[in-house]
């Protein structure tokens, strides 16, 4: 009855919520197709967005800014990143930043909050001024013209 059908989807959902603890780097800037996972790392896949979706979970990611990659795009991406695609997705960033007067670091994190689903991100920061930027992100809002260029650009 209930209890079984309770007690089936708890369990379904601690098990959903321990396979998809360990996603990381869903980013703009996106994986070569070539890539496999990243220095151990789950990657989130279209599947486990579409499960995420399907079950009302909940999803945190870390890996989300690449380390600076946004606010620094003479840093070097990791290997799997540095593909043709890569440098059209940066623009489609910066210009959706420039339009929304915000950084690209913003623009990632509005557009991985503003998502469907929304995906919770994990980030680091090393000073006060990287986490007001961060904080301040949760204020800017994607128009749908600006998250389908981010979703679209490849």
């Amino acid at each position: 009855g209930v209890t079984v059908r309770t007690a089936l989807s708890r369990r379904r959902r601690l098990i959903a919520a321990v396979l998809l603890s360990v996603a990381a780097a869903i980013a703009v800037l996106q994986l070569s197709p070539s890539s496999g996972p990243v220095g151990g790392h789950t990657l989130v896949t279209p599947e486990s967005l579409d499960f995420v979706r399907s079950e009302n979970l909940a999803l945190w990611a870390y890996s989300t800014l690449l380390s600076g990659a946004y606010a620094h795009p003479d840093r070097p991406l990791p290997a799997a990143y540095a593909h043709p695609g890569t440098e059209r997705r940066r623009a489609a960033v910066d210009a959706v930043a420039r339009e929304a007067g915000a950084t690209a670091n913003q623009v990632v994190l509005a557009w991985l909050l503003g998502g469907s689903p929304a995906i919770t991100p994990i980030v680091g920061v090393s000073s006060v001024a990287q986490l007001d930027e961060v904080m301040a992100a949760r204020d800017v809002r994607l128009s749908a013209e600006q998250r389908n260029l981010l979703d679209s650009v490849s």
